[in-house]
């Protein structure tokens, strides 16, 4: 789930980049909708992951960590995304700089997770 999640954020991305002249509905709305879909897929199992690695003690600490942590990974992701488009040839290359880093993520995991191999 946590490589299908990846890889659908990454495929909604280059779908609103390629998009432009599709419409609200073609450009906006249903790849917005699998963007949203494919973080839900993403990010349950990423929490139950964090949360099943540490005793039941220390799992106020790691909710908390782990809430913090996905703060800051958006808005370093805001970030880079809005900077990549601004010093480049537009907003496109934003949300191909988005597309790549989540298919990183997917490709990490994939290699990274004992149940992928």
């Amino acid at each position: 789930m946590l490589v299908a999640g990846a890889v659908g954020a990454s495929a909604a991305y280059i779908w609103m980049a390629l998009a432009q002249g599709a419409g609200l509905f073609g450009a906006v709305l249903v790849p917005q909708t699998v963007l949203g879909i494919s973080f839900a897929i993403l990010v349950a199992p990423l929490t139950a992951a964090v949360m099943s690695s540490v005793t039941s003690s220390d799992q106020g600490l790691a909710s908390g960590i782990n809430n913090a942590a996905s703060r800051v990974a958006q808005l370093a992701g805001v970030a880079l995304a809005a900077g990549v488009g601004t010093l480049s040839s537009g907003w496109q290359w934003g949300l191909f700089t988005a597309a790549a880093l989540s298919a990183a993520g997917a490709v990490m995991t994939a290699l990274e997770l004992p149940s992928a191999r």
